[in-house]
């Protein structure tokens, strides 16, 4: 039996601004200037605004219940895919394996975009 993904509604103001994380790959010694020291290149929050650019993106689903707590080191409780973004109704909608209301509303962004072909 095939499991259909189930398509949710996310309101942007349902979607915290701040939840979304990346990463910077670290810079070799050799290409920095003299004395200069590597910044951090460790995964930090960065706020990414919601927008056309986020279509098929893979965004995982962190288990924190509030900014207070460290959302990078958090669990994550699942993933979605962004089918589309509607910035005129500020909604977008996303591909979950699970029906609506998803659990939490802070999203990590990844690299991964998923294309599906049919």
């Amino acid at each position: 039996m095939k499991r259909e993904n189930q398509k949710n509604i996310v309101q942007y103001c349902g979607i915290s601004d701040q939840g979304v994380v990346t990463g910077a790959p670290a810079v070799p010694d050799s290409c920095l200037p003299l004395g200069m020291a590597p910044d951090q290149n460790e995964t930090k929050l960065v706020p990414v605004q919601p927008g056309r650019d986020l279509k098929h993106c893979v965004l995982a689903l962190s288990a924190a219940e509030s900014l207070e707590e460290d959302l990078v080191t958090t669990n994550t409780v699942g993933f979605v895919v962004v089918n589309d973004v509607d910035l005129d109704r500020q909604m977008m909608v996303v591909l979950s394996p699970a029906p609506r209301p998803l659990p939490r509303k802070f999203f990590l962004l990844s690299d991964v975009k998923f294309m599906d072909f049919k």
